[in-house]
């Protein structure tokens, strides 16, 4: 279908959010084959993909621009504060360093995620 509809465009833009979790029921990775196919089949193809650092197996993405997006311990630290005060304010309520401590702990061990 896509290949059909490509011919009518002057570029096509496909997005993939988390490639790396693209996986069969056996979780082996099918991304390098899904890429393959959609590069060899739609030539005028942009191609937007989110995705925790991946190995390049077959140097599908070689030439590809990266841009690395992460997030600050301060921004997790404040969505994760947020989330508690509405999910768990008694317990946030009656222990100010548990408040702290939770936000911490987690933006600690995200990684930017």
């Amino acid at each position: 279908m896509l290949q059909f509809l490509a011919h009518e465009c002057s570029e096509v833009y496909v997005a993939i959010d988390a490639l790396d979790e693209c996986i069969d029921k056996n979780r082996r990775i099918i991304w390098s084959g899904l890429l393959s196919k959609l590069k060899s089949s739609v030539s005028n193809l942009r191609l937007l993909y989110t995705s925790r650092d991946i190995e390049d197996i077959a140097g599908i993405l070689t030439g590809s621009t990266r841009i690395e997006i992460r997030a600050s311990d301060a921004d997790i630290e404040a969505y994760v504060r947020a989330q508690t005060a509405e999910f768990l304010p008694q317990i946030c309520e009656q222990d100010a360093e548990l408040q702290n401590r939770i936000p911490q702990a987690i933006a600690s061990k995200a990684e930017g995620m």
